[in-house]
């Protein structure tokens, strides 16, 4: 038996939710590797068996296809006769508006914009509607953090709650809001920071000795977002990495 395998990275709290969507398209987990905020799971499942004889068949076709198009064009060659006129240009000359550019992968790379550019609201406009967002738990949020998985982005915003992580004393969840008004803001998406310590914060400028609630911060994170698509699902939180967090 031939298997195809497959890794993908998710927050570790979401891990039971990943191998359940994966099981319901024939993926069985093999294999994890922990991380500080994320879990890297592997699965595999079998390879659909190649009918060799439908293969064959196909093989065997195609060429009776092309010996037919190889005798149908000599035939036709031989009855033609030379035509007088200009000459054609070399075909190593150029033509005008031909070829000109990269193409393949060179292309591809010209055309997409990077992804690994820092989003911020002045500079991405969809980000700035997010974080204006009235429904902190809407179709479009969700939508959005599972397009901008893996990306960076920067805002200014407040903490809104902060809570242990599980039963550890220095390792926390912690609930950053847009703006300034942290445990009162009324609007955008719920982000947070998912079982970190104070170092995994990455504080700079004037570190404080401690943080809290409706403390202001200058974020900058990664958008991890484990995010279902099913609004009956997902649980309107959108997980960040933090790069690093400076307190306003």
């Amino acid at each position: 038996m031939k298997y195809d395998s497959k890794s993908m990275s998710t927050v570790r709290g979401t891990k039971s939710v990943v191998v359940s969507r994966m099981a319901k398209d024939g993926w069985e987990l093999v294999g994890e590797d922990e991380g500080r905020l994320k879990v890297t799971l592997h699965f595999q499942r079998p390879k659909k068996p190649i009918n060799v004889l439908l293969v064959g068949g196909i093989a065997a076709a195609a060429v009776l296809v092309v010996a037919a198009i190889g005798v149908g064009a000599a035939l036709e060659s031989g009855d033609e006769k030379p035509a007088a006129g200009p000459s054609t240009p070399a075909a190593s000359e150029s033509t005008p508006g031909v070829g000109d550019g990269p193409s393949g992968e060179a292309a591809t790379e010209l055309a997409e914009p990077s992804t690994r550019e820092t989003l911020t609201p002045e500079n991405d406009e969809a980000f700035a509607a997010i974080l204006a967002e009235p429904d902190n738990c809407s179709d479009s949020l969700a939508a959005w953090a599972e397009e901008r998985e893996w990306t960076t982005i920067q805002f200014d915003g407040s903490i809104g709650a902060m809570a242990n992580h599980e039963d550890y004393d220095t390792r926390y969840d912690i609930l950053v809001l847009p703006g300034d008004d942290g445990s009162q803001t009324s609007f955008g998406p719920s982000f947070q920071f998912r079982d970190v310590s104070m170092f995994d914060l990455h504080l700079t400028g004037d570190v404080p000795d401690t943080i809290g609630v409706d403390d202001k911060l200058a974020v900058t994170a990664e958008v991890v977002g484990e995010i279902n698509p099913s609004r009956d699902n997902w649980n309107c939180l959108v997980y960040l990495d933090p790069v690093s967090t400076e307190v306003r």
